[in-house]
């Protein structure tokens, strides 16, 4: 299971892109790019940030729900704490690896110096979300 992030958001399974509402989207791209779990106070607060904390936390699960109903898990939800399940490869990772890897003198870079790598690391995070989202 794939998710992109750069250029647009596409969750995909073997190429097939999943479909996935708009607030599980922002949930799992939030998720995502902490790349580690978090408390679901946290997570509430930094989504839903001008609402109460009970209405953050319902809209919290509400976005959980729908992420179920993408029928893969896409996010590890424990009693205290969420996170991005960790066999989705996340595209953002992968390009912040190979920028490392770049950028250590002390190895060979050939074999990643790419098209690709240089097309994922130009690319925008998000470009058609708003700021807010």
């Amino acid at each position: 299971m794939t998710l992109r992030l750069l250029k647009s958001f596409a969750l995909s399974v073997d190429q097939d892109r999943v479909p996935i509402s708009s607030s599980a989207q922002r949930l799992l791209a939030f998720l995502a790019l902490q790349n580690m779990p978090r408390s679901r106070t946290y997570v509430a607060g930094m989504l839903w940030p001008d609402g109460t904390a009970s209405r953050a936390n319902a809209n919290l699960r509400s976005s959980l729900w729908r992420a179920t109903r993408t029928g893969h898990q896409v996010i590890d939800a424990f009693t205290q704490e969420l996170a991005i399940c960790k066999h989705i490869d996340v595209d953002i990772h992968v390009a912040a690896t190979r920028a490392h890897r770049l950028l250590d003198m002390s190895r060979p870079c050939d074999d990643i110096l790419t098209a690709q790598t240089r097309e994922d690391l130009s690319a925008d995070l998000l470009p058609e979300w708003s700021e807010n989202e």
